[in-house]
């Protein structure tokens, strides 16, 4: 009778164990906020997106290049709500060789709601993410000093 109870009450305190292991790990598995800038498995607020438009979709950059851009726009991710790169080639006729004629614009939606673009500027195929880098870089820096002078605005057009 006592060998019973006593197997009877480590059942149970098997099962309560295993029972708090399982709520623990569901509390654990619906609170992966601990991701940087607040992104987590189910939610993606902290990153911000790429988006390729025009005659050079992503699939046409090298994955080193689109992590590249991929990356420099996430570390803004707390004023960056998308970037978007449209670009059109020059010749369309002719294949895209890496001293193709590329003409772009970059497109900035900010958190606050501010749009940011650019005049199109033309750089060739083997030079294009570096130029679409300096550019994002200028409009960032653009954006931030207007921000830091006390500056609202929906939109800015940014030439330099």
């Amino acid at each position: 009778m006592a060998a019973a109870r006593r197997k009877r009450s480590e059942e149970w305190a098997r099962n309560i164990i295993l029972i708090l292991c399982a709520v623990g790990a569901m509390v654990i598995f619906f609170n992966l906020d601990i991701v940087r800038q607040g992104d987590s498995v189910f939610n993606h607020t902290g990153t911000a997106k790429l988006y390729f438009r025009g005659d050079l979709t992503e699939r046409d950059f090298s994955t080193k290049e689109v992590d590249r851009l991929r990356k420099y726009v996430n570390a803004y991710a707390k004023i960056v709500t998308s970037a978007t790169v449209e670009t059109t080639i020059q010749d369309r006729y002719k294949g895209v060789t890496p001293q193709s004629e590329v003409i772009f614009e970059v497109r900035l939606i900010m958190r606050d709601g501010a749009r940011i673009t650019t005049p199109a500027r033309r750089a060739k195929r083997s030079e294009l993410v570096r130029a679409i880098l300096l550019k994002l870089d200028k409009d960032i820096d653009a954006y931030r000093q207007l921000k830091k002078e006390g500056k609202e605005m929906k939109g800015l057009v940014n030439t330099s």
